[in-house]
């Protein structure tokens, strides 16, 4: 009845509501032509930035801060090498490559991208699945049996039939192929990044990678059995790979040889029990123990001392040349390999973007995902010249240069020299070392990819949609192969996003009660909540509405406009206030008496009295209309929950109006439920009863922080890229 017997006048058509109130839209956007001349101005000032852009370091290295940074940057490298030497040697017989191909791949690349990449904490090298991957596309071109049919080959008619044999080995066929799928590799990233492609990470989501990895490392484990036991079987490609290949084991079985099984055992049990120490001793110790450099060097002790290749016939690693020496790409090997590159490439880009993500929001800086590709493109191509396969990130490497105190790429070229000298000297004592030890390597950091089953129950009350990708994903690639059933996972990704945001169900709104009208800031004035009328009470609430359901795929655009609107990166603020508290902390402690935070609060008191000054409003809480989005995904509410946690550390609320019932429940599941039992909600049913809230409870704090927060129900981006790639990476 309050809305009938309104006054005429107050009553107004969305045509006089924009006459009266609306901005003036007449501004004509930019022409293509003006866009084309800004981007090509050629001018020094335009060279200098454009080169500090294609080449990071340039721009940061004048800035390194040699005294605060170096000393942690050094032995950061040095420990990230000790761990690598293992690991570059283990993951080229994924890749069906020799030891010295995997070590280098850990030089070349990581030296380039250490000059081109934008991720200050990223290890750069082998990495377990894209090694698997390059070595099925290599063995299906040069299987094991290659060189048998270029021995012995008849010539001639007749009487003058001669026997002739040609030089052939298996290796040097195979890195024709490798360094082939490198330079591809360089050509598609190019291409990625002339088109700025750089968003098309986001299509690839957490829950479909995590289901891709859980079930690739299973053909990673079934490729390595035939060296755990030195059972010689061909290597298995397609349609039911590992099947074919179990089956191919039990065959042979007779044929094991019981020293090599014993070495297998031993260096797992050792390794296992390794890892347990570093799990439990995580706090005390600097960094983890590098378990694998000691089986490495103890079982080349003692396969040297014991001849174990001539007393026991057990596979050792061969002859490892020392030096580099340069390759080239030939034009008919690109051209049959292309089609095979295409998803090394998507997963190798993939995977680093989403690390280099994670660390970057853990310190507080900002990646370029097209600048990723152009360091992509160069770390491809210039390995494809030095004999190396397809590179990519890291998880545990990168997170022992984060945890041993690398602060930037300064460790990268430790790490890349380290290797060198391996390269250039020590190579050859590990000649003798048994090949069922690099093996035990593999399949012991291959433990936390095949737990990732466990991620199921939690992700279930999160989305159902999301858990049937995640398995349909982890069927395709292990019954399928590892390069169809990633174009599969992406498919039902892409298909499952479409789906839903096609059979959306939209619903009648009914006036319950009164309330102001809350419209688009970008057309209309300040003043249209209050009809152009002046409010007594300060309005520091920014209301915020995204006209569409938030998932993975559109994750990224959503944060970038949440910081826009805010003013601010609210991870990055983060990290800077976590900053100045532990500086303060360090002043305290050195001065031994409490200063109760003085200096911090004058600090952001200054800063405050600086944005009153240039014009920009202070903010205390963020309110998000809902009423738009229609669902929100496994990454969707991961992205929420690190918004609010982001925000209540900056003492400011988050709040959610609008939401449909299906969104409301998907949020209680994630790990919202704790939040809302405080005695602040942070859910309500309009905008104008959440405004008023905020207007009301301005000067309070936020929302006690829940206990599940993040981890509570699903992995952050962070916690999930862990799972997802585990030790192996």
């Amino acid at each position: 009845m309050e809305v009938i017997n309104r006054r005429k006048g107050d009553i107004l058509t969305e045509k006089e509501l924009l006459e009266k109130y609306g901005r003036d839209q007449d501004r004509q956007p930019s022409s293509i032509c003006s866009r084309i001349r800004r981007k090509f101005r050629c001018n020094r000032r335009s060279v200098k930035n454009k080169i500090e852009e294609l080449v990071p370091f340039v721009s940061w290295i004048r800035r390194y801060p040699v005294k605060k940074w170096l000393t942690g940057d050094v032995s950061s490298g040095f420990t990230v090498g000790i761990v690598n030497l293992p690991q570059a040697m283990a993951y080229a017989s994924l890749a069906a490559m020799p030891p010295i191909n995997g070590l280098f791949t850990s030089f070349i690349p990581t030296l380039v991208y250490a000059l081109l990449g934008t991720s200050r904490h990223l290890s750069i090298g082998t990495f377990a699945i894209v090694s698997i991957m390059v070595g099925d596309s290599i063995s299906s071109h040069v299987p094991d049996n290659y060189c048998d049919a270029f021995t012995n080959v008849t010539t001639g008619v007749g009487d003058n039939m001669t026997m002739t044999s040609f030089d052939c080995s298996v290796d040097h066929e195979r890195e024709k192929y490798a360094i082939a799928i490198s330079m591809v590799m360089g050509f598609i990233f190019f291409f990625m990044y002339l088109c700025q492609l750089g968003f098309v990470s986001v299509y690839l989501s957490t829950h479909m990678i995590s289901g891709f990895t859980c079930a690739a490392s299973f053909h990673v484990f079934t490729s390595q059995l035939d060296k755990l036991f030195d059972i010689k079987v061909p290597r298995q490609q397609g349609l039911s790979a590992i099947m074919k290949s179990v089956i191919e084991l039990c065959k042979g079985f007779r044929g094991i040889n019981f020293y090599t099984c014993a070495i297998s055992i031993i260096s797992i049990l050792f390794l296992f029990a390794g890892k347990e120490i570093n799990f439990r001793h995580r706090a005390k110790l600097p960094f983890p123990l590098p378990w694998e450099l000691v089986v490495v060097i103890a079982a080349a002790i003692a396969s040297y001392c014991g001849g174990f290749e001539e007393n026991y016939a057990v596979s050792v690693v061969g002859d490892i040349p020392t030096g580099l020496r340069t390759t080239m790409p030939e034009a008919r090997y690109m051209g049959e390999v292309f089609l095979e590159a295409v998803p090394i490439a998507i997963v190798s880009y993939a995977i680093t973007i989403s690390l280099a993500r994670m660390f970057a929001t853990k310190h507080g800086y900002e990646i370029n995902s097209n600048q990723e590709l152009f360091a992509f493109t160069m770390v491809n191509t210039a390995g494809s010249f030095f004999g190396c396969f397809p590179a990519a990130s890291s998880l545990s490497r990168s997170v022992i240069q984060d945890d041993a105190g690398g602060n930037t790429q300064i460790a990268g070229i430790i790490n890349s020299f380290f290797i060198l000298i391996v390269l250039l000297w020590i190579g050859p004592l590990f000649e003798q070392l048994p090949r069922a030890a690099l093996a035990a390597i593999i399949v012991v950091n291959l433990k936390r990819l095949m737990k990732q089953f466990t991620q199921l129950p939690d992700l279930w009350k999160v989305s159902k949609i999301d858990v049937t990708i995640w398995l349909m994903t982890w069927f395709g690639v292990f019954f399928l192969g590892v390069d169809t059933g990633l174009l599969l996972g992406i498919f039902i990704s892409i298909f499952s996003v479409t789906v839903r945001s096609q059979t959306a169900v939209g619903s009648v709104m009914i006036p319950v009660t009164s309330k102001p009208l809350y419209r688009s800031s970008t057309r209309y004035n300040d003043d249209v909540s209050s009809g152009g009328e002046s409010d007594d009470v300060e309005d520091d609430v920014v209301i915020f509405s995204y006209p569409a359901a938030i998932h993975f795929a559109n994750k990224d655009s959503f944060k970038s406009q949440i910081s826009s609107t805010l003013g601010f990166v609210p991870s990055k603020e983060k990290v800077i206030r976590e900053k100045a508290a532990k500086k303060l902390k360090t002043m305290v402690e050195s001065n031994g008496y409490v200063n109760e935070g003085n200096n911090i609060d004058v600090e952001l008191d200054e800063k405050k009295t600086d944005e009153k000054k240039s014009g920009k409003k202070e903010i205390s809480c963020l309110l998000l209309d809902m009423k738009c989005c229609s669902f929100v995904d496994n990454d969707g509410c991961i992205t929420l929950l690190e918004l609010y946690n982001n925000l209540h550390s900056l003492e400011m609320h988050l709040l959610f109006a609008n939401c449909d019932y299906s969104v409301y429940q998907t949020l209680l599941n994630a790990g919202f439920d704790e939040i809302i039992e405080g005695e602040d909600a942070i859910f309500y049913v309009t905008v104008q009863a959440a405004h008023t809230f905020a207007l009301l409870n301005k000067k309070t704090t936020s929302p006690p922080l829940a206990n599940g927060t993040v981890n509570r129900s699903i992995p952050t981006t962070s916690t999930m890229m862990t799972t997802v790639n585990g030790s192996v990476a």
